[in-house]
Parts: structure tokens; C-alpha cells; sequence
């Protein structure tokens, strides 16, 4: 057992060695940083746009016809822990991060447009605590509702990790937590949910086709 612990990590441990001195994964890296920069940038922009430009609540067929949950901490920790999560795959997997942080930035950028092109009304029945910090509130609880990030982001990574089944099932079920927690404390509508569960596969089909070189990498061998 210890033997092959120790295996894997020295093959972890050389696969991040050959990277240090691949210069076109490097520079490839870099534009993803630089990518998700921009497109968190613009995230907050759309955020503060759509929220200025929210319109009225809509009826929706689940919403309407349920009581809100207080699962406000999931709703807020919950993308945190999953984060938190692809921040681990990726230092595991290191062959996979210009792709990841290219698609990334790409979910986040399509989802800026759409949140700018859909003017929704926040629901009004949803279960908050009585103090919520100012960063929390800008970035949970905008106007920026279609489609939703909690169900988007998690599935965005099972797909970038489906070939490795424990990953790939992590994420998925997060995905259906997400979906679960954003409906049933009101905190999106169902349009929401489902505009996500369309939007993902488009979106890493497009990564797929303007990032190939990055696509080949993430599917090598560590």
C-alpha cells in the first residue's frame, strides 16, 4: 500500500517537473489566467448590470408550488467547497489546467452575456439571515440569475473530468445538490436550472474546437 503511494506520487511529482520546463503549456497556462481574469472581471460587471436592471418576479411552476428551505449556507458555501474541489483536481491532474481555466473562463463569459440579456426579477420569498456580508450579497445574491453558476460550474468540471469515474460522479452529484439547493430556497427559478444543464455541453463543445492543443493535453496521462 505504501508502495504505491509512494508510486503515485512520484509520478504526480515528475509530471509537474516536465511542465516546469514545457514553455508552450506554460505560456498556454498563463493565457488562462489571464482569460479568467477578464472574465470574472466581466462577471462582476454583468452582476452590478442585471441587478440595476432586474425586472419583476415571474411565476414558476416550482417555485410557485413550494414553501422555501432556509439552505442559504449551502447555497453559499456549497460552490465554495466545489471550487475548492477543482482547485484540487487541477494541481492533481496538471496536464488539464490551460483547458480548464480556457473553459472556465468561457462558462463565465457566456453566462455574463446572458445575465445582461434577461432582465428577471429576484424571487421575493427566499430565506435570508439578517446580516449577510457585502461580498456574499454581490456575488449570490444579485439579479444575475440566468442561467445559474451553482449548477453550471460543477457540471462543467464532470464533464472536463469524465473520463476519471470518482471525479466525474463528485461533480455530477454536486450538480444535483446545487440544482436542489438553488430551488428549493427560492433562490433561482427553474429556467435557471435548466438553461445550465443546456448551456454546459454547448460551451464545452466550443473549448473543445478554439482550445484543441489544450484539449489534447488534458486528456494525456496526468
Amino acid at each position: 500500500m505504501k508502495s504505491s503511494v509512494k508510486t503515485r506520487y512520484q509520478a504526480w511529482r515528475n509530471s509537474w517537473r516536465k511542465l516546469e520546463h514545457d514553455h508552450a503549456f506554460i505560456t498556454s497556462a498563463l493565457i488562462g489566467v489571464v482569460f479568467i481574469a477578464i472574465s470574472l472581471a466581466t462577471d462582476s460587471f454583468a452582476n452590478v448590470y442585471a441587478t440595476a436592471h432586474a425586472g419583476i418576479p415571474i411565476g414558476d411552476v416550482i417555485l410557485s408550488n413550494t414553501h422555501p428551505i432556509n439552505v442559504f449556507y449551502l447555497f453559499i458555501y456549497g460552490p465554495v467547497v466545489l471550487a475548492a474541489a477543482t482547485i484540487i483536481g487541477m494541481a492533481a491532474y496538471p496536464r488539464r489546467i490551460p483547458f480548464m481555466m480556457k473553459a472556465g473562463a468561457l462558462l463565465v463569459l457566456a453566462r455574463s452575456a446572458s445575465v445582461c440579456l434577461t432582465h428577471l426579477g429576484y424571487p421575493t420569498d427566499e430565506i435570508l439571515p439578517p446580516h449577510i456580508p457585502w461580498l456574499f450579497q454581490h456575488y449570490f445574491l444579485g439579479a444575475d440569475l440566468f442561467f445559474s453558476g451553482h449548477v453550471a460550474q460543477p457540471l462543467l468540471v464532470a464533464f472536463l473530468f469524465w473520463d476519471h469515474k470518482a471525479i466525474r460522479w463528485f461533480f455530477l452529484l454536486g450538480c444535483v445538490l446545487m440544482a436542489f439547493v438553488v430551488l428549493a430556497g427560492h433562490y433561482h427559478y427553474s429556467i435557471d436550472v435548466l438553461g445550465a444543464l443546456f448551456a454546459v455541453p454547448t460551451i464545452f463543445f466550443i473549448a473543445m474546437k478554439l482550445f484543441p492543443r489544450d484539449y489534447v493535453w488534458a486528456k494525456e496521462l496526468r
